[in-house]
């Protein structure tokens, strides 16, 4: 293929390093500690995240205190939105379709910024990328033996925040041009109520202090650009859509939501090119919420509506009548779509390393029908707490199984080595199995019903020092 290929990572998915001393401020290097040191989650979050905090010199991009260093290939963790399982894998599969491995193109950002600054970057990259691939020697003795003066075009590759910038790039004019295609895996659309979370205050079902995920959430342009845009908070007799003063309220920054819902509205008129959408499907995901006293409360369905738009009422209860909704555990179906959308059965964060997934983008990519499952079709959901002290017992859920016997289960860590394989045990419909946390790091759980497994992680923190902090 003479095309190019250019992969557009997700929030937190590009490495960033200091400007000037080329450390590493994002990256496995500072998440690896995770595997195996002592100190609290808490302690941690401090001291890294802190790091990342966006200046006011910074919001619009002109200050360039950090850089993008290309895409995180390792799995990372980072509060709220969780695991993610790298690119490596992806660019590996990518990277043998193209007719040279500099026919790719792994776009590093700064994810903490907007994804109308991302997105002029990636317009003005892939214009390079492409001038530079068309001069490029392979591909003049790819012409010279067929001769065949054939122009190649560009293929984009987007997950997750990644498919926001994509669209971005396309505000500018003729910057989509050579695109015949773009592929968004598990792009929030119409945004996320996990980025509410994360400003409100995060998730803590263990009582961790997230005082510094959340300093950090209302700094970032890019966080707020994945605030959703449908209708998510429930007012007590209707589901209305944020505005810049509700965002406030929650604990985010007014002026950057108001600039991210301004840029959502510009950016809805721009068409991607031969758009494929591939989503997670039957995870267990937030895709409302009611707020009490300041504090965030996600809820995990809808509300039917009537044929006048408002909110049914059971005709014998009264009460609203919820609608059960899904998606991959950070995004919505819903959200993750613009017309037709696949779906695959898998956790945000793991879908771009799953097999079946980049097996389908290969095949849009070479214009072939995948004959070959999507995988994970029965819809098994699995969902983890987020963290859990070191040393404790913490409990997994699994949904979608009519029997025990439907699935397995095995918890490993970070480098894949097996570190027990848990008894599933029902609890109403749903099956629950204990995951032991004897160890700092993350703990990898994949849940298998005879294809890919589904894949969730719960990070184990040092009791002792979290308590001593």
């Amino acid at each position: 293929m003479i095309d190019t290929i250019v992969i557009v990572p997700g929030i937190m998915g590009s490495r960033l390093i200091d400007a000037e001393t080329r450390k590493c401020v994002w990256g496995v290097g500072r998440i690896g500690a995770l595997k195996t040191a002592g100190n609290a989650l808490d302690r941690w979050a401090a001291g890294r995240l802190a790091d990342l905090k966006v200046t006011d010199e910074e919001r619009d991009g002109s200050a360039k205190r950090l850089a993008p260093d290309g895409l995180i290939k390792e799995p990372v963790w980072g509060p709220t939105f969780r695991m993610n399982f790298g690119y490596r894998r992806l660019a590996d599969e990518l990277r043998g379709l193209v007719l040279h491995p500099d026919a790719l193109l792994e776009f590093g950002y700064d994810w903490r910024l907007s994804v109308e600054h991302n997105g002029r970057l990636l317009a003005e990259a892939i214009d390079r990328h492409l001038t530079a691939w068309r001069r490029h020697p392979a591909l003049a003795e790819w012409r010279r033996s067929r001769r065949d003066a054939a122009e190649p075009r560009v293929v984009i590759v987007a997950h997750s925040m990644g498919g926001l910038v994509a669209r971005a790039a396309g505000s500018h004019a003729g910057a989509l041009d050579s695109v015949r295609t773009v592929i968004t895996i598990g792009t929030p659309f119409r945004g996320s109520v996990d980025a509410a979370t994360m400003l409100n205050s995060g998730r803590s079902s263990v009582g961790l202090p997230v005082g510094p995920a959340r300093e950090l959430a209302v700094t970032l342009p890019g966080l707020h650009d994945l605030l959703p845009t449908y209708r998510c908070l429930f007012t007590g007799d209707d589901l209305v859509a944020l505005d810049p003063e509700k965002v406030a309220a929650l604990g985010g920054d007014s002026e950057l939501a108001g600039e991210s819902f301004a840029r959502h509205a510009r950016l809805a008129s721009v068409r991607l090119p031969g758009l494929i959408s591939l989503a997670g499907t039957h995870q267990p995901t937030d895709v409302c919420f009611r707020v009490d006293d300041g504090v965030l409360h996600a809820q995990r369905h809808g509300y039917e509506r009537d044929g006048a738009g408002e909110l049914a009422r059971d005709a014998v209860t009264g009460q609203f009548i919820p609608l059960k909704l899904h998606g991959d555990g950070t995004v919505q179906w819903q959200s993750a779509r613009l017309g037709d959308a696949t779906g695959y059965v898998q956790k945000h964060g793991a879908l771009q390393a799953t097999r079946s997934v980049i097996r389908n983008v290969e095949a849009q990519i070479e214009g072939r029908t995948l004959d070959e499952g999507l995988g994970g079709r029965s819809g098994i959901g699995v969902e983890l707490p987020e963290y859990a002290p070191v040393g404790t017992v913490t409990t997994a859920r699994i949904s979608g199984a009519r029997a025990a016997g439907d699935f397995s289960c095995v918890v490993k860590d970070i480098d894949g080595a097996v570190l027990e394989y848990p008894f599933a045990r029902r609890d109403g419909d749903e099956y629950v199995l204990d995951v032991t946390l004897d160890k700092p790091g993350i703990h990898v759980l994949e849940v298998s019903n005879g294809v890919e497994p589904v894949q969730d992680a719960v990070v184990a923190f040092g009791l002792d020092d979290h308590a001593a902090s």
